[in-house]
């Protein structure tokens, strides 16, 4: 054999050694890991009104409901949000009204509906008067203040059986995050 097959049989040799040892090292060295993350969506808590917050505003300073037109009276509340985000609120609903006695149910009427039928009635936005407008900050940053504007009335027909009745009417408020 000749001196020069034999170099080339060495380098090839040591070429494929270095090759196969490289090769090698990379796959020893090559590692991969995994991880997770877990969530949760957040609920929305109800829509606080403010306690003693609720009032029936009567129309020209006067302190009861009057029967006719002219003497319509508005209610006032105050609404927090105790959600992490804000809330606009979308709709006020009539969920009941009572009235204390008899023989007035017909005559006193809220959103147009006598009281003594009067249930789940929707407060058209027109009647809804809300400052500064109908979004509430997150984490009851601030209350909102809410008027149902005219929405009670006493028909002009109304007898003896209405003088000093009472009356509660319960509402609902909805609002979505914004």
């Amino acid at each position: 054999m000749s001196k020069g097959k034999i170099r080339a049989g060495i380098v090839a040799v040591t070429v494929g050694a270095v090759l196969g040892v490289s090769g090698f090292a990379f796959a020893m060295f090559s590692e991969s890991t995994s991880t997770s993350a877990e969530g949760q969506v957040a609920n929305m808590v109800p829509l606080e009104v403010v306690k003693d917050s609720s009032h029936v505003v009567y129309a020209n300073s006067e302190t009861k409901l009057w029967p006719g037109t002219g003497h319509e009276a508005s209610v006032t509340f105050k609404v927090k949000n105790p959600n992490e985000v804000g809330v606009a609120i979308t709709n006020i609903v009539l969920k009941d009204a009572k009235v204390s006695g008899t023989g007035c149910g017909e005559n006193l009427r809220i959103l147009g509906v006598p009281a003594s039928t009067a249930a789940n009635v929707p407060v058209p936005a027109a009647k809804i008067v809300a400052t500064p407008d109908l979004v509430i900050d997150k984490n009851n940053t601030e209350t909102l203040d809410v008027t149902l504007t005219g929405i009670v009335t006493l028909d002009g027909a109304a007898q003896t059986p209405c003088e000093s009745v009472s009356f509660t009417a319960n509402f609902v408020v909805t609002g979505t995050s914004t």
